[in-house]
């Protein structure tokens, strides 16, 4: 009779040894461990940080409601009811000066964004500007506050920019929309 010779396991060619393996183990445990901690401690600071935005939030609506209602009261009572932000660059500096700012005459407040060191830092339109204007694209610019209507702002650094590379449409659509923002006749010619 002939005996079968059972064949072992085969064996890796990197034997682990058994302090190894119980070494992953703690180490995976550890991983556990810390991801559960930082679970915990992410948790607080988020909602810590949720409550703070929300009324960051809701101060800047309740800052520009209470911008937009005494600009109702201190402007528009005296007929203004538009501020025009520009610069001395020749890009749009005589375009602004002769064919925009003359059919707002009257019911215009206009800032010069070149003379900005000039401006009086905590003054109405210039808090109006920062509110309303942003950070992009904000000079030319003009900015409609009627009463109980929500602020518009009308951007014309890029219609120059097209403009000055050949393309005026741009820019007469965004003065033909100003002008109809404010129920005032558009020119028949264009610059």
């Amino acid at each position: 009779m002939m005996v079968e010779k059972q064949s072992s396991p085969p064996r890796d060619r990197y034997p682990v040894p058994d302090c190894a393996i119980a070494t992953m183990t703690t180490h995976s445990e550890s991983n556990v461990l810390s991801r559960i901690a930082s679970i915990f401690l992410i948790v607080p600071v988020i909602l810590l940080i949720i409550p703070f935005a929300v009324m960051m939030f809701f101060g800047m609506v309740i800052y520009g409601v209470s911008l937009a209602a005494i600009v109702w009261i201190t402007w528009c009572s005296r007929g203004i009811d538009t501020l025009v932000v520009y610069s001395n660059s020749p890009n749009w500096h005589d375009y602004m000066v002769d064919k925009i700012i003359p059919r707002l005459e009257g019911r215009a407040i206009i800032i010069n964004w070149s003379e900005r060191q000039h401006w009086k830092r905590n003054s109405l339109p210039v808090a109006v500007f920062r509110f309303f204007g942003g950070d992009r694209e904000f000079n030319p610019m003009v900015i409609v506050i009627q009463p109980f209507k929500v602020p518009r702002t009308f951007r014309f650094w890029q219609p120059f920019r097209d403009r000055k590379h050949g393309n005026i449409s741009s820019l007469h659509e965004v003065e033909n929309r100003l002008y109809t923002c404010l129920d005032i006749n558009p020119p028949q010619t264009g610059g």
